[in-house]
């Protein structure tokens, strides 16, 4: 549990009169909705290195990121009508405010992409195929805990933090002026993925792992070396990222 457990914060906020609740709650992974406007296929990718299996589509539209996963995951959203909640300060049900943030950050971060949903009718599961983008190193996590989510001035009112710079698939932390440097505690970089090909009724796992500097592509028994390039075009279903400096 130390080296996968994280905490994370669930608060939710009355619309009438701004009494907060909090709920903190570990996690061993954080599971990611996936939009309906990604691209089924990575730019520039075809055959079996992207990964996925099932049909092949064209390349319509702008992919999704990892990083647009996250923002939505912590996005604040909305609790009306019959998502109402308890206000213990109304002593009523009340519309309300809800936002997800990460308390604390675990030395390894395993995100799942939530490729498997079930059909609003019936109880048919269907499958996600799209290619989501995610980096190879650096990914920043801070924008995307509750020091930055959450802070407040002394009116109550959410100041957070200016974030650290965004950072790229590449490797390389972007500077922007003014910002201050990303510290390395928020700082993951990737060490591993599970990919999903086929379907719900007849699927198979591969994996891609790293270790150094160098990638390598697992199918059973079979181990062989992998590009940079091949790893970004697979269809994650599960990555691994471990924190640059492990606490």
């Amino acid at each position: 549990s130390s080296i996968f457990a994280g905490v994370l914060r669930s608060e939710v906020r009355c619309e009438v009169c701004g009494h907060r609740s909090t709920k903190l709650e570990d996690f061993f992974d954080i599971s990611l909705e996936l939009g309906r406007g990604s691209s089924p296929t990575a730019p520039g990718a075809s055959g079996p290195a992207a990964g996925g299996g099932g049909a092949a589509g064209t390349s319509g539209g702008a992919a999704e990121s990892l990083e647009a996963c996250l923002r939505a995951f912590t996005t604040e959203e909305q609790l009306l009508s019959e998502e109402r909640c308890w206000c213990s300060s109304c002593a009523a049900l009340q519309d309300a405010s809800k936002q997800m943030s990460i308390e604390r950050l675990p030395n390894v971060l395993c995100l799942q992409l939530k490729r498997f949903r079930q059909e609003s009718r019936g109880k048919q599961t269907s499958k996600m195929d799209s290619f989501v983008q995610f980096p190879l190193a650096s990914l920043n996590m801070y924008r995307y805990t509750s020091a930055f989510l959450t802070a407040r001035d002394g009116k109550g009112r959410k100041t957070p933090t200016p974030p650290p710079p965004a950072c790229g698939g590449g490797g390389g932390v972007a500077r922007e002026r003014g910002a201050r440097p990303a510290a390395a505690e928020h700082l993951y970089d990737l060490f591993g993925i599970a990919v999903h090909h086929g379907t719900m009724q007849n699927g198979h796992y591969t994996a891609y792992i790293r270790r150094h500097a160098s990638w390598f592509h697992c199918d059973d028994a079979s181990v062989t070396p992998a590009t940079p390039k091949a790893v970004r075009s697979c269809k994650a279903y599960l990555l691994f990222y471990i924190r640059k400096a492990v606490s």
